[in-house]
């Protein structure tokens, strides 16, 4: 027998979904979720900006400063040679200064890489000021490593207490905030710019915004400090094992990186007239290397700081010098020839490094308290050990621990071969800590959706 089909009549309504007060309260309720993260957010970039503007006025970076071109390490000669002349070169031999003495009449390009030189230089355009530098350096690089902080939370779930107990540790722990706030040596910027470079790695299938500021981030380290050339190309690499299938996404950040480097060779042989893939004042290259692998060194280091063998006169060497690379090159020989001559004292001279980097709570570059630096090697030793154990044990965060663990090494590795103080442990750190909070987040992610599914999974009762 056909069904007969119900045809509603003119004066029938449509049914409509009942909404009652408990629907718009639920909506709400996800409205509001969704803005006060955003909110909170906010609140506390703008809380990290205010604290980089405290540190500038409190920790005295720029104290005896009478402009940015007295910026240390060469940085402020070199921002006042591109200021006053237009020129990327520091030169020496007037007879004024120690280096006159020290290596005769030579004039450097390539012994410091140019990222802080053109920095401080744009900013002389507005002011010379050196406290109005420093709290223009620190809003932005503060700012940088508080998005960072959200990025991770939102990418990987961390919650707001473990985001938070981290931030003070980055920020406000002594020896991290000294070098957070730092103006004329690179870890100052390091350490801002690393957390980025974790996270994009960490991040399964990066986005194409996520891409360029990671190739952003890899241009600005290979023009700041020379030992991260190893690192940047590292991260590459890295890169291209974890994402194999899409190779493709990440040709620009590869060909952004290549075109600096060849950019910054290019200026050096014409300048030089060598062609350099860093500077020839790293820690594992020329002066500098020779300064950690020479006969003197295990009697000072790391009591006292190295720079004392250039004030004692011990690591003069006899005769002039034609150029800069006759320089590098005259030391790097006798580094090189010390470290093959002398395996055992140069063995010993390592393990005198990895005591400095995880074990020694003593700072000779400034009088920051030992606690600080213990929590330093604290966090750094317990998050090596958790990565390498979760490797075997946790699938869901073995990506985590895989980045974690080459990055950690392509950093550190020069300054094992060269000289290390607290402050180039300082960036590691931050690393360590962007870890622990993006590890916690996924395995506080994985509990509450094991929970939810175990609770639906469950039948109701009825009544």
């Amino acid at each position: 027998m056909a069904r007969k089909e119900h045809i509603a009549k003119p004066s029938e309504e449509p049914l409509r979904p009942t909404v009652t007060l408990r629907h718009l309260r639920w909506l709400r309720d996800l409205q509001f979720r969704r803005h006060s993260g955003v909110i909170w957010e906010t609140i506390f970039v703008t809380v990290i900006i205010f604290i980089g503007f405290l540190e500038s006025l409190v920790l005295g970076h720029h104290n005896g400063w009478h402009s940015i071109f007295d910026a240390g390490f060469g940085f402020g000669e070199l921002a006042r040679s591109l200021r006053e002349h237009g020129e990327y070169r520091a030169c020496y031999g007037d007879g004024t200064g120690f280096w006159d003495y020290f290596w005769g009449h030579i004039c450097f390009h390539a012994h410091r890489l140019p990222f802080i030189p053109i920095f401080l230089a744009s900013i002389s355009f507005i002011s010379v000021n050196p406290l109005f530098g420093l709290i223009f350096k620190n809003v932005i690089f503060f700012t940088t490593s508080a998005l960072a902080f959200v990025q991770v939370r939102r990418t990987f779930g961390t919650p707001w207490p473990v985001l938070l107990v981290s931030a003070c540790i980055f920020y406000l722990n002594p020896i991290n905030a000294w070098v957070a706030a730092g103006l004329e040596f690179e870890e100052g910027y390091i350490y801002h710019i690393l957390p980025w470079i974790f996270f994009v790695l960490a991040t399964p299938a990066p986005k194409k915004w996520q891409i360029a500021v990671l190739a952003l981030a890899l241009v600005v380290l290979i023009l700041l400090k020379s030992s991260l050339f190893y690192l940047c190309i590292t991260c590459i690499i890295l890169l291209i094992f974890l994402e194999k299938r899409n190779i493709w996404k990440f040709y620009p950040a590869a060909i952004c990186l290549f075109m600096a480097i060849i950019g910054w060779g290019a200026f050096t042989l014409q300048t030089s007239g060598r062609f350099a893939f860093g500077s020839d004042m790293s820690s594992n290259n020329g002066w500098n290397l020779y300064k950690g692998n020479n006969v003197y060194t295990a009697d000072f280091y790391p009591n006292i700081h190295l720079d004392y063998l250039d004030n004692a006169g011990i690591t003069k060497l006899p005769g002039t010098f034609h150029n800069e690379w006759d320089l590098n090159d005259r030391y790097k020989e006798l580094a090189l020839a010390f470290m093959v001559g002398n395996p055992l004292q140069t063995a010993k001279n390592i393990s005198t490094r990895l005591y400095v980097m995880f074990i020694s709570t003593n700072n000779i570059e400034n009088k920051i308290p030992g606690q600080s630096i213990f929590v330093l090697h604290i966090i750094l030793v317990l998050t090596i050990i958790y990565s390498i154990i979760a490797f075997f044990v946790n699938t869901k965060i073995r990506r985590l621990c895989i980045v974690y663990i080459t990055v950690l090494l392509a950093y550190l590795l020069p300054y094992i071969s060269g000289f290390a103080y607290q402050r180039h442990m300082v960036p590691a750190c931050g690393i360590a800590l962007f870890f622990a909070m993006a590890a916690w987040g996924v395995i506080a992610s994985s509990k509450r959706d094991l929970t939810n599914s175990t609770r639906r999974s469950i039948p109701r009762a009825r009544g």
